[in-house]
């Protein structure tokens, strides 16, 4: 082989008119090699925060950037709770003094925290004190059986109650005071928090070693930003609080006014106005690359952004491509000329906002990308599409169009217009089958309409997409025994079979056993949806001919289905009734014909709810002259209640069959002493096969 037939580069699959794509967002990554004033939050780009006005969550008095109040206040009970450390009072906030009144004296100071009309408030001293509110009596007094010394308390999601103390440790009780243990490594903190989803948070300087912030899951701890901006959970709206730990109640007050207090409760001096700060800068830029399409002098097409943009903001692209990968130093210090575009978005709707790379071919493509602010309000880039290489609709023209280099940009660039809708509705349709698909729909409901199937929403989706599926059949059936019993299937999830058993492997190999001859093919499976539906025509006893025997379990007539009263035959006041209508030889036609019983495992019923959906699915399947009764069963057996014998229950010990010739004394012939056959014998089929338990009410009499 010469060398120059030696493939250097891979091959890229790629449909023949469509060209592929590279994704960057929060997810797959962005891949910045050089960013200046540009943030990643949460998997969005935007302008990085003015340093003057961040707030951080290791400010001294915890009140974690402004998100929560001070340790020592907390929010319960309707109002405002605050301790004086100095006097070692709880005080109130009372809104028409418009300020904190004492309640009582603890005799302690530390933490608070309020939830479910509980105060919880830490003693340094080893305790944790419950307070009833707005009683304020101290209802009890928990500590761990380690040692402590509680310095901050929360109430997490969960209802725990998480306390921190001295050493980094954080415990946890129950809502009742039950210890559950603790989790170390917390050093270094001060404080806690808690988002309005009930996840923990630990913060602050507590001047054994530098200022941390972490997030407490049960038994991990997650470093998180110490920006109090890039939370991304909200939490519970309070007061405004400034780094000073100055709270400013007025807003709490009636009528409103100035309310001043530090993190004790006592009244201070408003702070002096400062000049307004921009919470965010006001230009950045990015750097994204080096973007690789595996294509020797692959011509690079366009750039797709979904991005957020506020008024007066925007975002403006450059591309550069090259043949080899440029290193970051390089790269910063290429000129001006050598970037190619400027486009700037001002507006992104739903479809995004794209640029066409006017660029010359290359492996490699780099994005530098600028974001610009007002400095009040910041875009976000949430994701960025790469599309290569470029297919154009000039491949369709004369070869005159592209014989220079740059008519051929000018044509592409043209035709792009066109080629962009163009592949937009062949998306579209490549898309259909996906719409029309039952388990791959993002249109549920739309499709449910266009069958006619009205889906309740109470079910799982996983189970609407089976019952869509499933429709045209069940449309079918609608009305039948078939068509009810596998609408309850499906709902109730019961008609997934369970695998078949595979074939065993081979001691100390991965695959199965290959054996000489061919395969046994594995033996079909014996399960079987259950009978969820009782026809009520079944339970008739009636003479049948050639199979009918006289005995209790046999009617000649429907004189005691409904218990009527003849005159002069058995008449009893309160015991018969007296009915005119219809016709007493026809009774067991008039109760039990077009009537029907579905019995469901109690557990698909636990709610109300959950019932109601039954209910619903039985009256879609019930025909208009039937009436059934949905009966919820109890994983127990009732006599008369929810088992029927001879139709799913048999009372019996199942006999292994009758051998003549066999022995007489040995428990297969427990139905007669002397070998011959009796009443309670059972006779066996082939060899080995499974004898049939007689079924009561069907097959046997009781007498």
């Amino acid at each position: 082989m010469s060398e120059s037939t030696i493939p250097t580069l891979p091959p890229v699959r790629r449909p023949p008119h469509d060209p592929t794509s590279v994704l960057l967002d929060g997810r797959s990554g962005w891949q910045v090699a050089d960013a200046a004033w540009v943030a990643d939050a949460h998997g969005v780009l935007r302008l990085a925060r003015d340093p003057a006005s961040v707030r951080r969550l290791t400010e001294t008095g915890g009140s974690f950037g402004g998100l929560r109040l001070p340790a020592g206040m907390a929010c319960g009970g309707g109002t405002i709770w605050a301790v004086d450390r100095d006097r070692r009072r709880l005080l109130r906030f009372d809104p028409c003094r418009c300020g904190f009144v004492p309640v009582r004296v603890l005799g302690y100071a530390g933490a608070l925290a309020a939830c479910g009309g509980h105060l919880f408030a830490t003693d340094p001293a080893g305790w944790l004190h419950v307070l009833a509110l707005p009683s304020t009596v101290t209802s009890g007094r928990w500590r761990p059986p380690v040692p402590w010394s509680p310095i901050a308390v929360v109430v997490d999601g969960h209802h725990q109650v998480r306390v921190l103390d001295s050493v980094g440790r954080v415990h946890a009780f129950t809502w009742s005071g039950r210890y559950l243990g603790y989790l170390s490594g917390l050093g270094g903190t001060c404080y806690l928090g808690v988002d309005t989803t009930g996840i923990v948070y630990a913060a602050g300087d507590s001047g054994a070693g530098p200022a941390t912030a972490y997030r407490v899951d049960d038994d991990t701890l997650t470093p998180v930003a110490d920006d109090a901006a890039d939370l991304p959970v909200p939490w519970p709206s309070v007061p405004p609080v400034g780094r000073d730990g100055v709270v400013d109640l007025g807003g709490c007050c009636v009528p409103p006014g100035s309310a001043y207090v530090d993190g004790d409760g006592r009244p201070v001096d408003p702070p002096a106005n400062a000049p307004a700060v921009p919470a965010w800068l006001t230009s950045g830029t990015v750097v994204i690359g080096p973007l690789d399409s595996l294509i020797d002098g692959c011509t690079w097409h366009r750039v797709l952004l979904r991005a957020t943009l506020p008024e007066h903001t925007g975002v403006q692209v450059w591309t550069h491509t090259a043949g080899t990968v440029l290193p970051t130093v390089q790269l910063t210090a290429l000129p001006e000329s050598a970037w190619s575009g400027g486009a700037i978005a001002r507006e992104c709707g739903p479809q995004g906002w794209d640029t066409l790379v006017d660029d010359a071919p290359g492996r490699y493509l780099w994005l530098r990308v600028r974001l610009s602010g007002t400095g009040a309000v910041t875009p976000l880039l949430t994701r960025i599409e790469v599309e290569f290489p470029r297919i154009s609709l000039r491949r369709y023209l004369p070869s005159v169009y592209g014989a220079v280099p740059r008519s051929a940009s000018f044509t592409d660039r043209f035709l792009a217009l066109f080629d962009r809708q163009l592949r937009d509705v062949e998306a579209r349709v490549d898309a259909l089958p996906g719409l029309l698909t039952p388990g791959a729909t993002p249109a549920l409901a739309w499709l449910s309409d266009w069958v006619g199937l009205a889906l309740d929403p109470r079910l799982p989706e996983r189970t609407q997409r089976r019952l869509l599926a499933a429709s045209p059949r069940l449309y079918d059936l609608r009305g039948t025994y078939t068509g009810l019993h596998e609408l309850l299937s499906i709902a109730l999830g019961m008609d997934d079979r369970p695998p078949a058993p595979q074939r065993p492997r081979e001691p100390g190999r991965c695959r199965c056993a290959r054996p000489t001859c061919p395969p046994t093919p594995p033996a079909p499976s014996q399960w079987a949806p259950p009978r969820l539906v009782l026809e009520h025509f079944r339970l008739r006893r009636w003479l049948r001919v050639d199979s009918g025997r006289v005995g209790s379990a046999a009617q000649l007539w429907g004189q005691s289905i409904v218990n009527r009263s003849q005159l002069g035959n058995a008449a009893q006041v309160g015991v018969t009734q007296l009915k005119t209508s219809q016709d007493p030889l026809r009774d067991p036609f008039h109760v039990y014909a077009h009537r029907y019983t579905v019995f469901v495992p109690a557990s698909a019923g636990a709610t109300p709810t959950a019932r109601r959906v039954i209910q619903r699915l039985v009256d879609f399947g019930t025909p208009a002259h039937a009436a059934g009764t949905v009966r919820f069963v109890e994983p127990r057996m009732r006599l008369g209640v929810q088992s029927c014998l001879g139709l799913d229950s048999v009372v019996a010990r199942v006999p292994s069959g009758f051998v003549l010739g066999g022995d007489a004394d040995t428990a297969d012939n427990v139905g007669d002493d002397h070998g011959r056959l009796g009443a309670a014998t059972v006779l066996t089929g082939e060899p080995g096969a499974q004898p049939v338990p007689p079924g009561l009410g069907t097959t046997t009499v009781l007498s």
